[in-house]
């Protein structure tokens, strides 16, 4: 039998693009659960929360909150208050942080900042989540990582494998720390998202049709497959401390 997820609430925090966007429009189509989303672009906010009520209206809200703000802390209270408890946590949020980064263009503020968004924002919002979650192996969070851990590329490895390292580490031993609440990572290879915009559009094309003549399925991702992967996780409560690849073979190649 499906887990619907009757009566249980989904956040997404970084739930109004890409793949973040793309998990809570499959919580929405798939299960019964009511969904909140929340990103720092209010305009994206409003484009989501349209898009999302076209499923449902009545089992989605939307919020802002910008998790590289310097007040996080104080905001993120804010939001959970607002939102109330929840069962699942899903963490997406992103930045333009996996930049290249080679030993000899090392600082040490470049480097933290690339753990702004993805770490420590994460490990905040994990923090004040625990307490307004029910402590039953029905809870979740699920956060993003990339297959940079897997198979570091040339000029990634500080911006890129450093932190998805620690990311797929996190995922294990918060896993046993948060038990039984099920904690676990989705380990995403390349996708069409909005994370790629910083190149012109023809040398974005250029880029996907180049790995996706590399990759086994022919193709890079789409985020509403990556999602399939985020409503597994969240929806099966026999399945923790994992970093599930998501990559269209591309590790093997």
């Amino acid at each position: 039998m499906v887990n619907k997820l009757e009566n249980q609430t989904v956040v997404v925090i970084g739930g109004t693009s890409g793949i973040g966007l793309g998990v809570a429009k499959h919580v929405l189509e798939t299960t019964e659960a009511n969904v909140v989303v929340a990103s720092s672009n209010p305009e994206r906010v409003e484009k989501a929360l349209h898009s999302l009520s076209a499923i449902d209206p009545h089992r989605i809200k939307a919020h802002v909150l910008d998790v590289s703000a310097p007040n996080l802390e104080a905001a993120l209270t804010a939001f959970y208050d607002s939102v109330g408890p929840f069962n699942h946590l899903v963490f997406t949020a992103g930045d333009a942080g996996f930049t290249f980064m080679k030993i000899d263009q090392f600082t040490r503020s470049a480097a933290e900042s690339i753990f702004n968004v993805r770490h420590w924002a994460l490990l905040e919002c994990i923090k004040q989540a625990v307490p307004r979650m029910p402590t039953e192996r029905t809870s979740s969070i699920t956060f993003t990582s990339s297959t940079l851990s897997q198979r570091p590329a040339p000029g990634w490895v500080l911006a890129g494998a450093s932190v998805t390292g620690a990311l797929e580490s996190l995922s294990r031993g918060l896993a046993l720390d948060l038990a039984p609440i099920r904690v676990n990572c989705v380990a995403a290879g390349v996708v069409n998202t909005e994370l790629w915009s910083w190149l012109e559009e023809g040398a974005r094309t250029t880029l996907f049709e180049s790995y996706s003549k590399k990759f086994l399925t022919g193709s890079v991702g789409e985020p509403d497959e990556i999602a399939e992967a985020f409503g597994y996780l969240i929806r099966c409560n026999y399945v923790t401390g994992q970093s599930l690849t998501v990559d269209g073979g591309a590790v093997l190649v």
